[in-house]
């Protein structure tokens, strides 16, 4: 390792401990559950590029140690993961399917066993000829199934029903970041393997390198735009604490209140208010809230307010704007309010209506 990517990697740790620590000071983003694994995760890029960074020191007590420092890789994406979910789960907990996440560094750890128990000569043997074949193996299956956690996240992030488009991209970069990553480091090891026709074969401390601080970088703009990312946390609070209510109920609750707005378009009413959604349902105003709230992961207003920013949409894509203006248009879907309008539509859309429809040129300013 050149001395220039050493330095880089020992600033980069210690920025990572400076962002965890700053993260958990601002206590960002809303859920608590995933700001502790967002921590777990920037500690973790912060050890391993502290010991990659003094690789060789520490193989001179222990080059076995050294090889199994790089499992903390294997930890990136299933951290990774657990932020994305239980950031869009409301009443998040850790379940028996979560065992999965242990499997890509379970692999590696598999094969590192069986250098754990060989004598060192033979180890160093094995790794002056590149013979390393089970470790590379342990690589590529691991690296495939961090691809599979990156794509759950995303399917999670993308699937979420109150998500907006500002959030979506803000998680896009570094779902993005982590494909890319994981996808060179397959191609690295592919071309470790001999196999032929393999277009890429990076440095492997070039590789690791970018990787952790990809990850700084998403802890850096979850310490400075906490907003970005942050999915409101809608538990059982003391207004709710009485509720009787199961899974099972919230789960008809929500698609009936679903099927209500979807059929009757009722939100195009700019005096539509709970008690008439209570009313149209034949559900009590306090579930229909709680639901709203610890299910649907919104409020009465935003929920009502979602549906008015698609219904605008559709009848903007639909041409109204040829004869109203868009506040008119935006009335027509239910808004009363011209600046509840704008910061709905920015909310949700993360533009204003003119630079979403820039491809409109009939478009006439609201």
């Amino acid at each position: 390792m050149s001395p220039w990517i050493k330095y880089i990697m020992i600033a980069g740790a210690l920025q990572g401990f400076v962002f965890a620590v700053a993260l958990f000071r601002l206590r960002a983003p809303n859920n608590s559950k995933a700001n502790g694994y967002l921590i777990s995760l920037l500690m973790t890029v912060s050890i391993f590029m502290m010991v990659a960074s003094q690789a060789d020191l520490i193989a001179q007590v222990s080059r076995k140690l050294v090889l199994l420092s790089y499992v903390l890789i294997f930890t990136y994406c299933p951290l990774y993961y657990l932020f994305v979910e239980s950031s869009l789960t409301p009443q998040f907990r850790l379940k028996r399917s979560h065992l999965f996440l242990l499997l890509p560094a379970l692999v590696f750890i598999g094969a590192w066993l069986r250098y754990a128990v060989m004598p060192l000569s033979q180890m160093q043997e094995i790794f002056f000829y590149r013979a390393y074949y089970d470790l590379l193996a342990a690589d590529t299956i691991s690296i495939f199934l961090n691809l599979v956690l990156v794509w759950k996240a995303w399917r999670l992030i993308s699937r979420h029903e109150y998500t907006n488009e500002v959030v979506h991209k803000a998680f896009l970069v570094p779902t993005l970041g982590l494909v890319i990553a994981n996808i060179s480091w397959l191609l690295m090891v592919l071309s470790s393997l001999g196999i032929p026709y393999v277009p890429l074969s990076p440095r492997p401390d070039i590789l690791y390198l970018s990787m952790s601080f990809l990850v700084l970088l998403f802890g850096y703009f979850l310490v400075l735009r906490p907003s970005l990312f942050a999915i409101p946390d809608f538990g059982k609070t003391a207004r709710y604490q009485h509720v009787n209510i199961d899974e099972a109920q919230c789960s008809m609750i929500k698609k009936e209140i679903i099927n209500v707005l979807v059929t009757g378009k009722n939100y195009k009413n700019p005096e539509f208010s709970l008690t008439d959604l209570a009313d149209l349902t034949g559900i009590d105003k306090v579930k229909l809230s709680y639901t709203i709230n610890a299910h649907m992961n919104s409020s009465f207003t935003a929920l009502i307010n979602k549906y008015r920013i698609e219904e605008f949409v559709a009848l903007m894509e639909a041409g109204r704007h040829e004869n109203y203006n868009l506040f008119g248009v935006a009335a027509e879907a239910g808004f009363s309010s011209k600046s509840t309008f704008y910061k709905a539509f920015k909310d949700q859309k993360g533009r204003t209506p003119k630079e979403f429809f820039s491809h409109l040129p009939e478009v006439v300013k609201g």
